[in-house]
């Protein structure tokens, strides 16, 4: 078994300690303890980022009594993770002028026309949703409705995580669900946007391969993991790089079978976010579009420089003055700089 090292981490890339109008010097650390490890950060990430680093890195770590060595290779995810966050800041801080003015906002009182929005030379569509938002799989169904017109001619996927993968069942084709009541038989989340693909002739591919990764957890800890345990692992750092892989490996058959199709990932935003380690868009490459859905209460666990992003009074008064607004945010031109902010295109929905 591995051993973790005992020992203190400074995460501290140059320019990252001050704040406008501050000294560096006059800033305290704030400390993280993993497992042995404490990591140090600057007060000012602390300050500006520190709630949403607890939820989406410290509390991802996993029991080192319990995972052993996947316990310490998920801590060194975690640090890099860290590490990859505070260069991302840098750069953000950086550029953060030319950012902010490659920012578009527009608020939809019904439908969003997403011709106007989506790329016509698309391979990958990722659509990444925060759990839970029952909107969410009203707009998904909009989205899906206009897709056979915005790409006539081409054949669409809907790939999701929320369908589960078929034991014993290796050849995607033999995957795919086309009729209703082949969905019937199966229990799944969020089932009225799997339906709204089938009426648009979209037929929907499983990627949730659950038995692989209770196999893989087995294998590496030499018992059969409770659900508890298979659960704990599906949310770190590992667990989600392992669960992407898998999925990786099954759009990269669809893609290599069929390379004129337009393939759409439904999934959490954690898989698909630019933001995110491991994001899928990472393994698969491609022309890839990132759309995100969102609550509008919670910006910045999925793009942590929010903050800076202001909504017009006009724009934020039209949004909240009806449930039924959708405030859309985008980019007025292409840029790697856009990647920073986790996707190419959010919807705010209300909850």
């Amino acid at each position: 078994m591995k051993k973790m090292l005992v020992g203190l981490i400074l995460l501290f890339p140059l320019g990252l300690g001050a704040q406008p109008g501050k000294a560096a010097g006059k800033l305290a650390p704030a400390a993280f303890a993993v497992e042995n490890i404490k990591v140090k950060l600057p007060a000012a990430v602390m300050e500006g980022h520190g709630a949403e680093l607890l939820q989406t890195h410290i509390g991802r770590q996993l029991s080192l009594a319990v995972y052993r060595h996947l316990a310490a290779q998920n801590n060194r995810r975690l640090i890099g993770s860290l590490k990859r966050f505070l260069n991302q800041r840098n750069t953000f801080l950086k550029h953060k002028a030319k950012i902010l003015a490659n920012r578009k906002i527009k608020v939809h009182s019904g439908t969003i026309p997403y011709a106007d929005y989506l790329p016509k030379d698309l391979q990958m569509l990722y659509v990444g949703e925060w759990h839970g938002v029952p909107r969410i799989a009203g707009e998904v169904e909009s989205l899906l409705a206009q897709l056979p017109a915005i790409y006539p001619g081409r054949r669409i996927y809907l790939a999701t995580e929320f369908l589960p993968v078929p034991r014993k069942i290796t050849d995607w084709k033999q995957r795919l669900i086309t009729q209703p009541d082949e969905l019937e038989k199966i229990s799944a989340y969020n089932t009225p946007v799997f339906a709204a693909a089938l009426k648009a002739g979209i037929p929907v591919l499983g990627l949730s391969d659950q038995n692989s990764i209770y196999a893989f957890l087995w294998k590496e800890l030499d018992r059969f993991p409770t659900d508890q345990m298979y659960w704990d692992f599906a949310i770190s750092f590992e667990g989600v790089r392992q669960r992407n892989l898998r999925w990786a490996e099954i759009l990269r058959q669809v893609r290599q079978a069929d390379p004129q199709a337009l393939i759409v990932v439904y999934a959490g935003n954690g898989h698909v976010s630019y933001y995110w380690d491991f994001n899928l868009d990472s393994m698969l490459g491609g022309k890839s579009f990132v759309l995100s859905l969102l609550r509008p209460d919670y910006p910045k666990i999925d793009n942590p420089f929010a903050d800076y992003f202001q909504v017009p009074p006009d724009s934020r008064s039209l949004f909240e003055a009806s449930p039924e607004a959708k405030l859309v945010t985008g980019w007025k031109k292409d840029s790697p700089l856009n990647k920073l902010t986790g996707a190419d295109m959010a919807v705010f929905l209300h909850w």
